[in-house]
């Protein structure tokens, strides 16, 4: 069975908080919100290739929520890595 788009606000409202508490475990809150949207856009975007016989609505969503949290941190890294590279935080802190 697929995820049809007028099933999908089913499956938003039963599982949207749930996320975002798990996601605003992870990284900081103000971003848990934007994160937790992106997670079901990107769900409701690849509805088509979830299938039911293959298992739960529930496990799926964490799978696009994981991946999504493992960006997020790869790009905050990159960012205070280019930040200690442009001396800006060294230079912030000998003032």
């Amino acid at each position: 069975m697929r995820l049809a788009p007028d099933t999908f606000e089913a499956v938003f409202d039963a599982h949207y908080e749930e996320i975002r508490r798990y996601i605003a475990r992870r990284i900081p809150l103000d971003m848990a919100e934007d994160l937790a949207a992106e997670t079901f856009l990107v769900a409701f975007q690849r509805r088509e290739a979830f299938d039911a016989s293959q298992g739960a609505v529930r496990p799926w969503l964490y799978g696009i929520t994981t991946k999504l949290i493992a960006r997020y941190r790869r790009a905050e890294l990159r960012h205070y890595r280019g930040l200690v590279r442009s001396d800006l935080v060294t230079s912030r802190w000998l003032c």
